[in-house]
């Protein structure tokens, strides 16, 4: 049974993609003001691998600024449990989110039965 879920304004996935922008490109003023925190669970709201990290890594110290790999991991993380549910399945799937294997084993299975 797929369960139909309305999406709250401003937390749509497809509005997230955006919040998080081109996959890993950060400017000087980006990497300067970055909560990486916010960051990481952005990324884990929409489903990008933790490798990600690894661009906006470079990005940052290119430009002279210091990253937090473990704020962005628990941010990553929390994001990543907000996805991983079905209600995330049904949501990235109705926006036409690329899912790229990130769910925890334990949760995959509920989030693909309603990736549609």
């Amino acid at each position: 049974m797929i369960r139909r879920k309305s999406i709250p304004a401003g937390a749509s996935v497809a509005g997230l993609i955006l919040l998080v922008g081109c996959a890993g490109t950060m400017s000087a003023n980006e990497c300067a003001g970055a909560d990486w925190r916010a960051i990481g669970e952005a990324d884990g709201k929409v489903g990008e691998p933790a490798a990600l990290f690894g661009k906006r890594s470079q990005d940052c110290l290119s430009h002279g600024y210091a990253v937090d790999h473990d704020a962005y991991r628990v941010g990553r993380d929390a994001g990543l449990a907000q996805l991983c549910t079905p209600d995330g399945g049904f949501d990235a799937g109705s926006a036409g989110v690329e899912y790229k294997g990130v769910c925890p084993a334990d949760a995959e299975p509920g989030f693909l039965e309603q990736f549609t």
